[in-house]
């Protein structure tokens, strides 16, 4: 074998090496990304089921409000309609402040259902 055949061979086997090794090297960086990413990974799933559990949470607790000023609200009715049924018995006209205080109750039950109603909405969606 001539010389330039030798050169040839051996710079064969050394770019064939070295090609191996860039290789791997690049196959050793997708591992890092990889196991970066499965980190990651497991952080967000951590955090993303420390909120679900505290909307779980919150969501429970407006809804107890909810119902809660949901019976206040049943309360008011009921004794809205004595005030109603006294007044017409005694053929008087309804004091005007329950006319008021019908429309603070209204808007603060409507306040607390729309909040609950999104509460259930958001716990829903976060399942």
């Amino acid at each position: 074998m001539n010389t330039q055949g030798k050169v040839n061979k051996r710079l064969f086997k050394k770019t064939e090496l070295a090609t191996h090794k860039v290789e791997l090297a690049l196959i050793n960086d997708l591992e890092v990304h990889v196991s970066k990413a499965e980190k990651y990974d497991k952080e967000s799933k951590k955090l993303f089921d420390s909120l679900v559990s505290e909307i779980e949470n919150k969501t429970r607790s407006l809804g107890n409000l909810s119902n809660s000023g949901f019976a206040e609200f049943e309360a008011y009715l009921k004794i809205g309609k004595q005030i109603k049924a006294a007044t017409k018995e005694l053929g008087i006209d309804l004091p005007p402040e329950v006319a008021a205080l019908t429309k603070k109750i209204q808007k603060h039950t409507s306040a607390i259902n729309i909040r609950a109603s999104i509460g259930r909405s958001v716990r829903k969606a976060s399942k």
